[in-house]
C-alpha cells in the first residue's frame, strides 16, 4: 500500500500520524521524513524556520552606574523597585504618599 498516494501535503508530523493509523513498518518514520524532505510541493509549502539572531544587550562599566525603576501599587501600599543593570540587584522600598 502506498501510503504517499493518500496523504495531501501537509505537515510531516501530519504524514507521520495518518502513515502509521494505516500501516507500519521498520523504520517507518525515517522514510516518512526522507520522502516529504524530497517532495518539491512539501518543501514550497514548508514553514521556513529562521533562527533570530542573539540581541546584545549593554553591560554598564560599574555597579550601580545604570539603574532602571519602576512604581507599583500593591494591597493598598505603593513601592518603587529599582534595580542595577550591572549586577541585577533588586531593591524595592515602600512609599509614604504620592502626590500628583
Amino acid at each position: 500500500m502506498c501510503w504517499y498516494n493518500y496523504i495531501t501535503h501537509i505537515k510531516c508530523g501530519e504524514v507521520s500520524f495518518a502513515a502509521k493509523s494505516s500501516v507500519f513498518w521498520d523504520g517507518v518514520n525515517k522514510d516518512i521524513e526522507k520522502t516529504v524532505g524530497t517532495c518539491a510541493q512539501c518543501q514550497t509549502h514548508q514553514p521556513s524556520v529562521t533562527k533570530e539572531p542573539l540581541m546584545v544587550h549593554y553591560v554598564p562599566p560599574r555597579p550601580w552606574h545604570t539603574l532602571c525603576s519602576d512604581l507599583f501599587c500593591w494591597e493598598q501600599n505603593h513601592y518603587l523597585p529599582i534595580a542595577d543593570l550591572y549586577s541585577k540587584l533588586p531593591v524595592v522600598r515602600k512609599l509614604g504618599t504620592l502626590t500628583h
